[in-house]
């Protein structure tokens, strides 16, 4: 995230917040489909920098065998 906002000269938090970052890193979102489940995830986002984050966590995932976890949403329906 560091390095994508230096390079862009904005702020850390812009590519993603840090709740964003603790969902990447707790469901190892591999694919386009987990991705966009995350926090903060959007259209635009996922355009901008979703295939670097998944291809940075799929490595990390084959190196230490690990697999991405699904991520239910528990918010309730709207009345």
């Amino acid at each position: 995230r560091k390095e994508l906002a230096n390079d862009a000269n904005i702020p850390p938090y812009a590519v993603f917040p840090d709740k964003t970052l603790i969902d990447m890193s707790t469901y190892f979102p591999q694919s386009q489909n987990y991705m966009m489940r995350m926090h903060g995830m959007g259209t635009v986002k996922y355009k901008k920098y979703g295939q670097t984050f998944i291809d940075i966590i799929s490595e990390y995932c084959y190196e230490n065998e690990l697999e991405e976890k699904l991520k239910i949403s528990l918010a309730s329906p709207q009345r």
